[in-house]
């Protein structure tokens, strides 16, 4: 696990070698998909905290039915809302710009990238998700084989297309 750890580390300081072995480990999808519930659950708590204005412990000393059924379905949204991301990024790399790797290399990267929405649990801290985007920019650059400028584009046009999709719903 501390190999892990550091392979995280290495991946949000934007390491090219820990980005390709994070896509070649088999391990990493288990441990992807954990980095994304860990998100998530830090993403649901931060979002009640900010509209009820409790502190967290409260809610930990305080968790009742209700709000534990709230929790597992935003959750579960949340989660389906991100891998949504993610086939959607994928569905425009290949589909534009003919990439040369793997869905789950790239699935593999950005999933572990989602420990930085950590920081969604202290809403103040939101603006740290930028980073995110810079090291999903950097998965599809190294794992999908693609220009820096393709690599922009898909993030651009994926961000346009899901703004567009959310709009519409509302």
């Amino acid at each position: 696990m501390t190999k892990q750890l550091i392979l995280i580390k290495n991946l949000i300081l934007l390491d090219k070698k820990a980005i390709e072995e994070i896509a070649q480990l088999k391990v990493a999808t288990s441990i992807g998909i954990i980095c994304i519930y860990l998100s998530s659950l830090a993403s649901v708590i931060g979002v009640k905290q900010l509209f009820d204005q409790k502190p967290i412990p409260e809610y930990l000393s305080n968790i009742d039915i209700e709000f534990t059924y709230q929790l597992i379905i935003s959750l579960s949204l949340y989660v389906v809302i991100l891998n949504l991301l993610l086939i959607c990024l994928f569905f425009l790399i290949s589909k534009i710009f003919h990439h040369e790797g793997k869905f789950i290399h790239f699935f593999r990267v950005a999933a572990y990238a989602n420990i930085i929405n950590i920081v969604n649990i202290f809403p103040i801290l939101n603006i740290l998700n930028i980073w995110f985007i810079v090291v999903i920019f950097h998965s599809i650059k190294h794992t999908l084989k693609l220009s820096s400028l393709n690599s922009a584009l898909t993030i651009i046009t994926t961000i346009l297309v899901l703004f567009a999709v959310l709009s519409s719903l509302s």
